[in-house]
């Protein structure tokens, strides 16, 4: 089945093979192609291929700010220089802690509530900037598929919404 997401730009498939769910991006952005690329998903898996969904493993978290996060935040927050320097400061933080050599799937309430407590002698504000990074940098991991499997949901539980005070 092809499909697009509403308010999404590309097609998406979804099909059972062998009893497992297949459910991937096409990024494709018109429903022939998406098609075609159905076609090519579902023959690579009858010769075998399997190879074809191998998971890469998520990046570390400074990995991940560093490579990705910054430069996006740079370029959408030109115009708003306190908001960049924010991110900056929340970036370094992180960079610096136990969070940092975390990879994305592993980093749970629990390590936030780490960074939290070996971050005691600072001022909320500060812990919470670092909180805050966190949390956006795994929104948009989960959106851009850097992380696999939503860490959404155990993140909006960790006490507060990941927050100090």
């Amino acid at each position: 089945m092809v499909y697009k997401p509403k308010g999404r730009r590309f097609y998406k498939v979804k099909f059972k093979f062998q009893g497992q769910t297949i459910h991937r991006s096409t990024q494709a952005t018109n429903a022939k192609t998406a098609h075609s690329i159905e076609e090519q998903i579902r023959a690579e898996l009858v010769r075998g291929n399997w190879g074809i969904f191998e998971k890469k493993s998520a990046p570390t978290l400074a990995d991940f700010l560093k490579h990705d996060f910054l430069p996006y935040t740079e370029s959408k927050f030109q115009t708003t220089p306190k908001i960049l320097a924010y991110y900056r400061d929340g970036v370094k933080r992180l960079t610096k802690s136990e969070l940092g050599s975390l990879r994305l799937d592993q980093i749970t309430d629990q390590h936030a509530r780490q960074f939290e407590a070996g971050s005691s002698k600072l001022k909320p504000t500060t812990i919470n900037c670092g909180l805050r990074t966190v949390r956006r940098s795994l929104y948009l991991a989960c959106d851009w598929e850097s992380l696999i499997g939503s860490r959404r949901s155990l993140w909006q539980r960790a006490s507060g919404r990941g927050t100090a005070c």
